[in-house]
């Protein structure tokens, strides 16, 4: 099963608050179980926060990600990842490797900084609404 997002959805979802974004990637990515990030020829990109945090930017579709493979990432790409892969591989690793997940990020923000296993939870609990 596919999705694309209409112009009219991701114009609206680029200038929402962070937490609609928040809320409507949780959603989309555990229906269709794919998640979005930008690698380049080097690997998986990653981004600073204010902090200076070290994140992992994801995005519910590769529409959204595309819009963000601009200045700094423009030789990136969008390539997805299996949910579970995501679940079970790289938010431990991301753990380890003290990362954090910038989630949903558009061109004017930096999305919502989150810790894997906190996101690794909202993933759970949403996926278990459908089992």
């Amino acid at each position: 099963m596919t999705w694309e997002p209409t112009d009219k959805e991701i114009a609206t979802l680029t200038t929402a608050m962070s937490d609609t974004r928040y809320e409507y990637f949780i959603h989309k990515v555990t229906d269709f179980q794919q998640v979005w990030s930008l690698r380049d020829n080097e690997g998986w990109r990653v981004v600073a926060d204010e902090a200076n945090r070290e994140c992992v930017p994801v995005w519910p579709h590769e529409a959204y990600a595309r819009l963000c493979a601009t200045e700094e990432f423009k030789d990136s790409h969008p390539e997805p990842i299996p949910l579970d892969v995501f679940i079970t591989r790289w938010l431990p690793g991301m753990t380890k490797d003290h990362r954090f997940a910038a989630v949903f990020p558009t061109p004017s923000n930096k999305g919502v900084v989150v810790a894997p296993m906190e996101l690794r939870q909202d993933l759970e609990n949403e996926n278990g609404k459908y089992e």
